[in-house]
């Protein structure tokens, strides 16, 4: 049906829209419609066979229908700012994708004029004219998140936690320049991350990727460096509690073989849904690796600072014994023998180091040796180190699926 360039007037019939399936070309160009494309025409999507051309309409209002929009022959699909607004199109597919007919409340999606910025869990900027924001937590979503999601080019918030999204963390998310907040927790997102998603997201805030089934590596977040945000920051406590921020399972015990690495995780959780805050120790504030290097470090001073003292006695008991004659500092001996073995007591294995017998000295060498060996255990034991399983650290942090804040109940 070839009607273009003519002086035809007024408004599209919506009857049109009826010859779906029927007809394989409509065309309607140059001439003087005007009013609203009919939403019937949004039929033609469903058979994908035929060709609509309205251009040459300057009087047809925008936006055309939603699913004429992805009609491959509509010669206006392409008009991306005005009838066929890329955002729209990408949510569209983000329904698509994310099986939006199951959802629990999909309020105006996939209307055929209404704007995105009155669908469920959208948020426009002021003026209504970009996206800002998608939350969509706890509202049914399952499926996979669509790439599309990359066409929200001024999203600052993805809020897609607390749902039952399957398959991998797409790459795309990664062209989100202005994104600030992204929550994926609490879904059955599986596989590795992109290891270059965080390089182009400067202005991230938070980011909870906890309660998934992702394995590998979490790439690390440039912004402690970058942005010098510390815990005392509040730019950073105004988004969020800083230990909060970056949340992943990297914690122990680990459903994989391997757990989750994740460097610059504020916070850690495992397998059970506890989780720890992944952040220095008191004597890494210090500038110490562990504590086993503090023990080393102990140790060491301890037995510097002993060796000084017995050079400082000696020499003075060889100033004040100057004038004794053998008799007199052989009692003398004596009596320091009898006190040292007095202090130590008489059943104590180390009585062994005022002999001369190297037997015994080998034997008290030998209990000392076993007993820092002994120490050595609870030394490695007390590190703080979230990839070990075999450390002995309580998980006291939960992190629920119903709040942005995680929480410490080591009080309770």
């Amino acid at each position: 049906l070839d009607l273009s360039s003519n002086l035809l007037s007024q408004e599209i019939p919506s009857e049109l829209g009826n010859l779906a399936g029927t007809l394989e070309i409509l065309d309607l160009r140059d001439n003087n419609l005007q009013h609203k494309i009919p939403e019937s025409f949004g039929e033609f999507e469903n058979t994908n066979i035929a060709s609509i051309y309205l251009s040459g309409n300057p009087g047809l209002l925008d936006p055309a229908p939603l699913m004429l929009c992805f009609l491959t022959g509509f010669d206006l699909a392409d008009d991306e700012g005005i009838m066929c607004p890329s955002e729209r199109n990408a949510l569209k597919l983000f329904y698509d994708s994310s099986k939006g007919q199951e959802w629990t409340d999909a309020r105006f999606w996939l209307n055929s004029y209404e704007t995105p910025c009155s669908w469920h869990g959208v948020t426009c900027d002021e003026g209504n004219t970009t996206i800002i924001e998608l939350n969509l937590t706890n509202n049914g979503l399952s499926g996979t998140i669509s790439k599309s999601i990359s066409a929200l080019r001024s999203l600052r918030v993805l809020d897609l936690s607390d749902n039952d999204i399957k398959g991998t963390v797409p790459s795309e998310i990664g062209n989100l320049s202005e994104l600030v907040r992204l929550r994926l927790s609490f879904n059955e997102l599986t596989g590795e991350m992109p290891p270059d998603l965080f390089e182009g997201l400067n202005n991230l805030a938070l980011v909870q990727l906890h309660r998934n089934r992702i394995r590998g590596t979490i790439p690390s977040i440039k912004w402690s460096a970058e942005k010098g945000w510390t815990e005392n920051d509040h730019s950073l406590r105004s988004i969020v509690n800083y230990s909060s921020a970056f949340i992943a399972d990297c914690g122990n015990p680990s459903d994989f073989k391997e757990s989750l690495n994740c460097t610059n995780c504020t916070i850690c959780c495992n397998a059970q849904g506890d989780c720890h805050p992944q952040e220095q120790t008191d004597i890494q504030k210090l500038k110490i690796e562990s504590y086993a290097h503090f023990s080393f470090i102990y140790f060491a001073c301890i037995v510097g600072v002993s060796i000084i003292v017995v050079f400082a006695l000696f020499g003075i008991d060889r100033c004040r014994n100057v004038h004794l004659t053998e008799v007199d500092m052989t009692q003398l001996t004596e009596k320091d023998r009898k006190y040292a073995l007095d202090a130590l007591g008489v059943d104590s294995v180390y009585q062994f180091f005022l002999s001369k017998s190297y037997v015994g000295w080998s034997i008290a060498l030998a209990i000392v040796a076993f007993q820092i060996a002994m120490l050595f255990e609870f030394v490695k034991a007390s590190e703080v180190d979230l990839s070990n399983d075999s450390v002995d650290l309580k998980y006291t942090w939960r992190c629920p699926r119903d709040q942005v804040e995680c929480d410490d109940m080591a009080d309770l």
